[in-house]
């Protein structure tokens, strides 16, 4: 079975992308590789397929558990054997997993760099054959190791106890050329084949606002993103909470968010906006509550002598219009009334069923 065919049995793939090819032809021809590529060009791919086709086991050292858990679990779906080694099992499940693994059931064994120190797993590791050990987020090497992940720095001293050196792969997205040179003197690396694919990301843009009210800016963006995801940071545990209720009782409709932007003015919009948060209001009642706002709002007045209100406000007719109906939804009527609103004129449509049943 070649390369190729494991890509596309296992991983569903027809080829590699740009960068892996490479990467993976480097392992399979015994040597040292440095592989160097932004989140999501699949690094993971350079060692996984791989390590299907060496004859022992491949250790895979990766920083944290939940990297860990979402890799084998990826992995065993794909009908790959792999397993991980965590502090968070219990020692009956660390000993079944060394168990299964001495006796060649899994193809890639992940653990913490932690793990590499512990005598008993030192003494599992040496009498199990070992084809290769895949360092991933190499680059915790040079920026954790000395402060937070000292264990990354023992590396080397693990490779050293082995009865024979295993080749050695390591990856990252995150590489400068002192990161570089920090990673092939930590591991050792011997004569390695470096690949860097490039960090650019066309489908990836950065861009900086700074509009008047977060919160306002924030309904538009989901108004103008609906399905599909997205991530709000928050700086404090308050406004976290803030940004949560507002979203658990706010329902981010388009037509809510129509309803809001017929307010003049972001004060005007935040007002209403939090009475719609605290009532928890749906499209309908939404509106209603911007109705209301509107026809309370003080009404233009006339230049000259006696100032009087112009009453031409359409809004108080609208109001009137609505809660004439609303009486006919009341009596059982199924009356609809839809209001669009335009530059020149307002469109307003009251639908009332005819009843046209025999006498």
């Amino acid at each position: 079975m070649t390369a190729q065919d494991i890509l596309k049995q296992y991983f569903g793939y027809d080829s590699f992308r740009p960068g892996q090819d490479e990467l993976v032809r480097a392992i399979l021809s015994g040597r040292d590789t440095l592989g160097i590529m932004p989140t999501g060009a699949g690094k993971s791919i350079c060692y996984q397929v791989p390590a299907m086709l060496f004859p022992g086991l491949t250790l895979v050292i990766s920083p944290l558990i939940s990297l860990m858990k979402d890799q084998v679990g990826a992995l065993v779906e794909a009908g790959v054997p792999a397993a991980c080694i965590n502090s968070a099992m219990s020692a009956e499940e660390f000993r079944d997993a060394l168990y299964f693994a001495g006796r060649g059931q899994y193809k890639l064994l992940y653990v913490a760099p932690e793990r590499l120190t512990a005598p008993s797993f030192l003494e599992f590791a040496k009498r199990v054959p070992i084809s290769m050990v895949t360092v991933d987020e190499a680059h915790c090497i040079s920026q954790w190791g000395q402060d937070f992940r000292p264990s990354y720095l023992k590396i080397l001293d693990f490779l050293a106890e082995l009865p024979e050196r295993p080749l050695v792969s390591a990856f990252t997205a995150t590489a400068t050329a002192e990161v570089r040179d920090d990673i092939v003197q930590a591991l050792g690396l011997h004569e390695p084949f470096i690949k860097t694919t490039g960090f650019d990301r066309p489908n990836l843009y950065f861009a900086v606002e700074q509009p008047t009210s977060k919160g306002m800016k924030l309904l538009q963006l989901l108004n103008e993103r609906k399905d599909k995801s997205g991530i709000v940071y928050c700086s404090t545990r308050k406004a976290v909470e803030e940004v949560c209720a507002l979203l658990r009782h706010y329902d981010l409709s388009e037509s809510i968010g129509e309803a809001l932007l017929r307010m003049p003015g972001q004060q005007g919009r935040l007002r209403v906006l939090r009475h719609v948060v605290e009532l928890g209001l749906d499209t309908k009642g939404t509106e209603t509550l911007v109705d209301g706002e509107l026809a309370r709002m003080p009404l233009p007045m006339t230049s000259g002598r006696h100032m009087k209100p112009l009453m031409r406000d359409y809004r108080l007719y609208l109001n009137a219009i609505r809660e004439i109906v609303e009486q006919m939804q009341d009596a059982g009527l199924r009356a609809d009334m839809r209001v669009n609103t335009g530059r020149a004129a307002v469109d307003v449509r009251i639908s009332i069923p005819v009843f046209t049943g025999r006498k």
